[in-house]
Protein backbone atom coordinates (compact mmCIF):
# COMPACT_ATOMS: atom_id res chain seq x y z
CA UNK A 1 0.00 0.00 0.00
CA UNK A 2 2.60 2.23 0.94
CA UNK A 3 4.37 3.00 -2.30
CA UNK A 4 0.72 4.14 -3.61
CA UNK A 5 -0.27 5.83 -1.17
CA UNK A 6 3.21 8.05 -1.14
CA UNK A 7 2.69 8.07 -5.16
CA UNK A 8 -0.89 9.64 -4.78
CA UNK A 9 0.90 12.06 -1.92
CA UNK A 10 3.31 13.53 -4.40
CA UNK A 11 0.12 14.29 -7.00
CA UNK A 12 -2.08 15.68 -4.28
CA UNK A 13 0.43 18.35 -3.38
CA UNK A 14 1.40 18.71 -7.15
CA UNK A 15 -2.43 20.07 -6.87
CA UNK A 16 -2.60 21.82 -3.93
CA UNK A 17 -5.21 19.28 -3.26
CA UNK A 18 -4.88 19.40 0.70
CA UNK A 19 -7.90 17.33 1.60
CA UNK A 20 -6.32 14.64 -0.26
CA UNK A 21 -2.92 15.01 1.55
CA UNK A 22 -4.94 14.28 4.55
CA UNK A 23 -6.20 11.15 3.65
CA UNK A 24 -3.03 9.99 2.43
CA UNK A 25 -1.43 11.08 5.86
CA UNK A 26 -4.22 8.91 7.91
CA UNK A 27 -4.14 5.94 6.10
CA UNK A 28 -0.67 5.65 6.06
CA UNK A 29 -0.50 6.48 9.60
CA UNK A 30 -2.90 3.85 9.84
CA UNK A 31 -0.27 1.38 8.44
CA UNK A 32 2.41 2.37 10.23
CA UNK A 33 0.34 1.41 13.32
CA UNK A 34 -0.39 -1.49 12.30
CA UNK A 35 2.89 -2.21 11.91
CA UNK A 36 3.67 -1.20 15.59
CA UNK A 37 5.60 1.93 14.67
CA UNK A 38 3.39 3.87 17.06
CA UNK A 39 5.68 7.08 16.90
CA UNK A 40 5.50 7.22 13.07
CA UNK A 41 2.03 6.40 13.36
CA UNK A 42 1.28 9.41 15.72
CA UNK A 43 3.36 11.66 13.64
CA UNK A 44 1.15 10.95 10.72
CA UNK A 45 -1.94 11.09 12.28
CA UNK A 46 -1.49 14.03 14.06
CA UNK A 47 0.01 15.96 10.90
CA UNK A 48 -3.49 14.79 8.72
CA UNK A 49 -5.77 15.68 11.77
CA UNK A 50 -3.89 19.62 11.39
CA UNK A 51 -4.58 19.41 7.59
CA UNK A 52 -8.24 18.23 7.90
CA UNK A 53 -8.96 20.99 10.39
CA UNK A 54 -7.49 23.99 8.51
CA UNK A 55 -9.43 22.84 5.61
CA UNK A 56 -12.33 22.87 8.61
CA UNK A 57 -13.12 18.74 6.69
CA UNK A 58 -14.79 17.44 10.02
CA UNK A 59 -15.46 13.76 8.77
CA UNK A 60 -11.65 13.96 8.15
CA UNK A 61 -11.24 15.41 12.02
CA UNK A 62 -13.98 12.73 13.39
CA UNK A 63 -11.88 10.11 11.35
CA UNK A 64 -8.45 10.99 13.00
CA UNK A 65 -9.34 11.85 16.06
CA UNK A 66 -10.78 8.13 16.21
CA UNK A 67 -7.61 6.79 15.37
CA UNK A 68 -5.47 9.06 17.54
CA UNK A 69 -8.22 8.03 20.56
CA UNK A 70 -8.58 4.73 19.98
CA UNK A 71 -5.44 3.36 18.62
CA UNK A 72 -2.42 5.53 19.03
CA UNK A 73 -3.10 6.96 23.01
CA UNK A 74 -5.15 3.95 24.03
CA UNK A 75 -3.15 3.36 26.58
CA UNK A 76 -3.13 6.87 27.60
CA UNK A 77 -6.54 7.37 29.45
CA UNK A 78 -6.78 11.32 29.77
CA UNK A 79 -5.81 12.18 26.20
CA UNK A 80 -7.55 9.18 24.17
CA UNK A 81 -10.93 10.16 26.04
CA UNK A 82 -9.79 14.24 24.95
CA UNK A 83 -9.52 12.82 21.39
CA UNK A 84 -12.50 10.31 21.04
CA UNK A 85 -14.54 12.64 23.17
CA UNK A 86 -14.14 15.48 20.45
CA UNK A 87 -14.33 13.06 17.70
CA UNK A 88 -17.62 12.24 19.36
CA UNK A 89 -19.47 15.63 19.49
CA UNK A 90 -18.12 16.03 15.89
CA UNK A 91 -19.80 13.20 14.95
CA UNK A 92 -23.05 13.87 16.56
CA UNK A 93 -23.23 16.80 15.44
CA UNK A 94 -22.56 16.09 11.44
CA UNK A 95 -24.05 12.28 11.73
CA UNK A 96 -21.66 10.70 10.87
CA UNK A 97 -22.54 7.45 12.18
CA UNK A 98 -19.76 4.76 11.40
CA UNK A 99 -17.53 6.96 13.04
CA UNK A 100 -19.35 7.49 15.98
CA UNK A 101 -20.13 4.12 16.41
CA UNK A 102 -16.28 2.96 16.72
CA UNK A 103 -15.32 5.53 18.60
CA UNK A 104 -18.26 4.74 21.16
CA UNK A 105 -16.78 1.44 21.37
CA UNK A 106 -13.43 2.52 21.74
CA UNK A 107 -14.57 4.79 24.56
CA UNK A 108 -16.75 1.81 26.29
CA UNK A 109 -13.02 0.18 26.14
CA UNK A 110 -11.09 2.84 27.96
CA UNK A 111 -13.83 2.49 30.43
CA UNK A 112 -13.56 -0.74 31.18
CA UNK A 113 -9.94 -0.82 31.79
CA UNK A 114 -10.64 1.95 34.11
CA UNK A 115 -12.94 -0.24 36.27
CA UNK A 116 -15.90 2.40 35.22
CA UNK A 117 -18.14 -0.72 34.68
CA UNK A 118 -21.67 1.38 34.67
CA UNK A 119 -20.37 3.92 32.32
CA UNK A 120 -18.84 1.60 30.01
CA UNK A 121 -22.90 -0.33 29.68
CA UNK A 122 -24.31 3.10 29.17
CA UNK A 123 -21.66 3.70 26.08
CA UNK A 124 -21.81 -0.19 24.88
CA UNK A 125 -25.68 -0.29 25.08
CA UNK A 126 -25.50 3.34 22.83
CA UNK A 127 -23.00 1.69 20.06
CA UNK A 128 -25.09 -1.52 19.86
CA UNK A 129 -28.35 0.48 19.41
CA UNK A 130 -26.18 2.41 16.73
CA UNK A 131 -24.98 -0.59 15.13
CA UNK A 132 -28.02 -2.05 14.73
CA UNK A 133 -29.47 0.43 12.40
CA UNK A 134 -25.95 0.29 10.59
CA UNK A 135 -26.68 -3.03 9.77
CA UNK A 136 -24.73 -4.58 12.20
CA UNK A 137 -21.40 -3.19 10.62
CA UNK A 138 -18.36 -4.37 13.28
CA UNK A 139 -20.84 -5.87 15.30
CA UNK A 140 -18.79 -8.65 16.12
CA UNK A 141 -16.21 -6.11 17.63
CA UNK A 142 -18.29 -4.61 19.79
CA UNK A 143 -19.76 -7.70 21.07
CA UNK A 144 -16.19 -8.99 21.69
CA UNK A 145 -15.41 -5.79 23.86
CA UNK A 146 -19.14 -6.77 25.36
CA UNK A 147 -17.57 -9.78 26.44
CA UNK A 148 -15.06 -8.18 27.99
CA UNK A 149 -17.50 -6.42 30.35
CA UNK A 150 -19.42 -9.28 31.48
CA UNK A 151 -15.89 -10.93 31.64
CA UNK A 152 -14.38 -8.02 34.21
CA UNK A 153 -17.63 -8.41 35.93
CA UNK A 154 -17.27 -12.21 36.48
CA UNK A 155 -20.53 -12.77 34.97
CA UNK A 156 -18.62 -15.27 32.87
CA UNK A 157 -21.60 -17.20 31.31
CA UNK A 158 -22.63 -13.60 29.74
CA UNK A 159 -18.92 -12.99 28.36
CA UNK A 160 -19.28 -16.73 26.79
CA UNK A 161 -22.57 -16.04 25.46
CA UNK A 162 -21.00 -12.70 23.84
CA UNK A 163 -17.48 -14.05 22.75
CA UNK A 164 -19.35 -16.78 20.84
CA UNK A 165 -21.87 -14.36 18.95
CA UNK A 166 -18.75 -12.37 18.48
CA UNK A 167 -17.21 -15.49 16.11
CA UNK A 168 -20.14 -16.51 14.93
CA UNK A 169 -21.26 -13.14 13.75
CA UNK A 170 -17.66 -12.47 12.48
CA UNK A 171 -17.55 -15.38 10.09
CA UNK A 172 -19.87 -13.30 7.60
CA UNK A 173 -18.30 -10.66 7.89
CA UNK A 174 -14.73 -8.39 7.28
CA UNK A 175 -14.03 -8.51 11.12
CA UNK A 176 -13.18 -12.32 11.12
CA UNK A 177 -9.05 -12.14 11.17
CA UNK A 178 -9.18 -9.71 14.06
CA UNK A 179 -11.90 -11.42 16.17
CA UNK A 180 -10.79 -14.64 15.19
CA UNK A 181 -7.40 -13.84 16.79
CA UNK A 182 -8.62 -12.33 19.96
CA UNK A 183 -11.77 -14.28 20.83
CA UNK A 184 -10.81 -17.16 21.67
CA UNK A 185 -8.00 -15.74 24.15
CA UNK A 186 -10.97 -13.94 25.82
CA UNK A 187 -13.03 -17.54 25.73
CA UNK A 188 -9.56 -19.09 26.96
CA UNK A 189 -9.73 -16.71 30.09
CA UNK A 190 -13.33 -17.30 30.65
CA UNK A 191 -12.93 -20.98 30.47
CA UNK A 192 -10.23 -20.46 33.26
CA UNK A 193 -12.42 -18.65 35.52
CA UNK A 194 -15.34 -21.34 35.34
CA UNK A 195 -12.67 -24.09 36.19
CA UNK A 196 -12.50 -25.37 32.87
CA UNK A 197 -8.85 -25.82 32.62
CA UNK A 198 -8.16 -28.23 29.91
CA UNK A 199 -10.79 -25.98 27.82
CA UNK A 200 -8.47 -23.03 28.88
CA UNK A 201 -5.39 -24.75 27.95
CA UNK A 202 -6.52 -26.20 24.43
CA UNK A 203 -7.80 -22.26 23.66
CA UNK A 204 -4.38 -20.85 24.93
CA UNK A 205 -2.16 -23.07 22.98
CA UNK A 206 -4.18 -22.84 19.65
CA UNK A 207 -4.25 -18.60 20.05
CA UNK A 208 -0.53 -18.80 20.75
CA UNK A 209 -0.14 -20.13 17.69
CA UNK A 210 -1.57 -17.54 15.87
CA UNK A 211 -0.36 -15.18 16.89
CA UNK A 212 3.44 -16.20 16.61
CA UNK A 213 2.07 -16.59 12.76
CA UNK A 214 1.31 -12.88 12.58
CA UNK A 215 4.09 -11.89 15.18
CA UNK A 216 1.39 -9.93 17.44
CA UNK A 217 3.51 -9.49 20.49
CA UNK A 218 1.04 -7.57 22.57
CA UNK A 219 -1.39 -10.96 21.96
CA UNK A 220 1.13 -13.41 22.78
CA UNK A 221 2.12 -11.60 25.88
CA UNK A 222 -2.00 -11.40 26.63
CA UNK A 223 -1.94 -15.43 26.09
CA UNK A 224 1.44 -16.02 28.63
CA UNK A 225 -0.53 -14.43 31.20
CA UNK A 226 -3.42 -16.62 30.85
CA UNK A 227 -1.43 -19.68 30.70
CA UNK A 228 0.89 -18.61 33.24
CA UNK A 229 -2.46 -17.78 35.60
CA UNK A 230 -3.02 -21.31 34.53
CA UNK A 231 -0.03 -22.91 35.73
CA UNK A 232 -0.80 -21.46 38.92
CA UNK A 233 -4.05 -22.61 39.24
CA UNK A 234 -3.02 -26.29 38.61
CA UNK A 235 -0.38 -25.53 41.66
CA UNK A 236 2.35 -25.25 38.99
CA UNK A 237 4.39 -22.49 40.64
CA UNK A 238 7.40 -22.93 39.28
CA UNK A 239 6.04 -22.82 35.55
CA UNK A 240 4.05 -19.93 36.45
CA UNK A 241 6.59 -17.92 37.53
CA UNK A 242 8.80 -18.77 34.31
CA UNK A 243 5.43 -17.87 32.26
CA UNK A 244 4.88 -14.56 34.03
CA UNK A 245 9.06 -13.75 33.36
CA UNK A 246 8.38 -14.79 30.13
CA UNK A 247 5.12 -11.87 29.66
Amino acid sequence: SRPILLESMALCKDLGDKRGQAFNLLILGMIAFKEDDVEQARHLLTESLVLYRAIGDKPGIAHALMELGGNIEAHHYQQACIYLNEGLAICREIGYLTIMADILRYLGSQEIWQGNYQAAHTILNENMTLIKRLGNINAAQSLMVLGNLALCEADYAQARAYYEESLALANETEDFVFVALWVPIHLGYTALRQGETTRAKKLFEESLQRFKAVREKIGMVYILEGMASLAFTEGQLERAARLFGWA
